[in-house]
């Protein structure tokens, strides 16, 4: 069941009446009823028992039922239930895979769904809705916790609704809200493509952005109440960042209005107050590390950025690579790798770091990290051949993974909440 639907158990009884029945969830008893009149004989009476609307914490839960009428007693056997709160989907180029409840997870298991799609290879979901980049197009369900193996896509945007063509094939999707709708980005090292709200089987792209030298892309919109909207692109060409107002996405002719000079952004996201970008800044000695830029959406002028986090600290070396960014309000993690080792960085604090701020914690991965997805409990880090699911450490503790799962050719994931 999902959260806030009740679950309704059934039972059978045969045996002399009066008989009471006790249903229990775990060993506390939790509804009492009676069955029959005083001397009858039921043969096969049934009885049903509705939960309350359930929560999270009801996930596992075993209920039974006792029954008794004084010279007897029997106990059926439990039944678990499971309630679905969350879940976790993961590309592998031919398929999507989804496991519910991953900040449940374990130990190493199967997916719970396994739906065949060829060329699945990106993935993204907002709010209720997932979106899957596949060979055929962009496969849209409205529902993601009511998908199904026999759960067929509410519709598919082709890729002809891309214009111009592109010429490379595509390997990243991300979700966006614009307006009183949500919106899509499609991009590969050449460039991205916006697909406006209100989505469709004919829905068509609003607005191409073709910008090369994107050697592992990094794309961000920005959206807010009072400034100005933006869009954020990552670029390894000295550039770090491109950006448009989001007025002008709604023409042909986006404007780049910011830029930060001497700089390679290869990672993008987003906290309550920054924009966050990891990557080399500097012309002459390049320095690897993360950026913050205060305020982004009202940023007018091209600048460096405000805070280069860590920077003092001897966090990284010029051997680092920042694989993925990932933050959840204030808690930001960041995929690190380079030659001979590859860790998770956490930092607890990021929208008041300075540049003497160093990492909450730091700890080795069992894996280089291709994507990086941060939750207050949990860090979901997606390497080429599993998803590792750490529990959010304190300062000093060890990385704790709590769960593998394996695969073998995985792409993306993402988490619906």
């Amino acid at each position: 069941m999902r959260v806030g639907a009740t679950a309704t158990f059934t039972v059978a009884v045969s045996g002399t009446a009066p008989i009471t029945l006790q249903w229990k969830k775990g060993s506390t008893i939790v509804s009492t009823a009676m069955l029959g009149t005083a001397g009858s004989e039921l043969v096969g009476q049934s009885a049903m028992y509705t939960t309350p609307p359930t929560i999270a914490g009801d996930d596992g839960a075993l209920f039974s039922v006792v029954a008794s009428n004084g010279t007897s007693m029997a106990t059926s056997t439990s039944a678990k239930l499971t309630v679905v709160s969350q879940r976790l989907f993961v590309t592998d180029g031919a398929s999507l895979l989804l496991w519910n409840n991953p900040h449940t997870l374990s130990t190493a298991r199967p997916a719970d769904l396994s739906l065949s799609l060829p060329g699945a290879r990106a993935v993204a979901t907002a709010g209720s809705q997932v979106f899957v980049l596949t060979n055929a197009g962009i496969a849209a369900w409205s529902d993601a916790l009511g998908l199904t193996a026999l759960t067929a896509p509410s519709f598919t945007i082709p890729l002809s609704a891309l214009t111009p063509a592109p010429a490379q094939p595509l390997t990243r999707l991300t979700t966006a809200p614009l307006g009183d709708s949500i919106g899509l980005f499609v991009w590969s090292q050449e460039g991205a493509w916006m697909l406006p709200g209100v989505l469709s089987a004919t829905t068509t792209t609003r607005a191409t952005f073709k910008h090369m030298w994107m050697q592992l892309p990094s794309l961000l919109y920005v959206p807010s109440s009072g400034g100005v909207d933006r869009l954020f692109m990552g670029q390894i060409s000295g550039a770090g960042l491109l950006a448009w107002n989001g007025a002008s996405l709604a023409t042909s002719q986006p404007m780049h209005d910011f830029a930060t000079t001497s700089a390679n952004v290869w990672a993008l996201t987003l906290s309550p107050s920054r924009l966050i970008g990891g990557g080399s800044f500097g012309s002459v000695t390049p320095s690897v590390g993360i950026g913050l830029w205060n305020t982004p959406t009202t940023l007018s002028a091209a600048r460096a950025a405000d805070v280069m986090l860590a920077s003092t600290a001897g966090t990284f070396s010029s051997n680092d690579f920042i694989a993925d960014l990932s933050c959840d309000g204030a808690l930001l993690a960041a995929g690190v790798q380079n030659l001979s080792n590859q860790r998770l960085l956490i930092w607890s604090n990021v929208d008041t770091a300075t540049a003497s701020t160093a990492p909450s914690f730091s700890g080795a991965l069992p894996a280089s990290p291709k994507r990086v997805f941060t939750l207050a409990s949990r860090h979901y880090v997606l390497t080429q051949t599993d998803v590792v699911v750490l529990a959010n450490p304190n300062s000093g503790n060890t990385l704790s993974a709590i769960a593998t799962l394996n695969g073998s050719t995985f792409t993306d994931l993402a988490v619906s909440r």
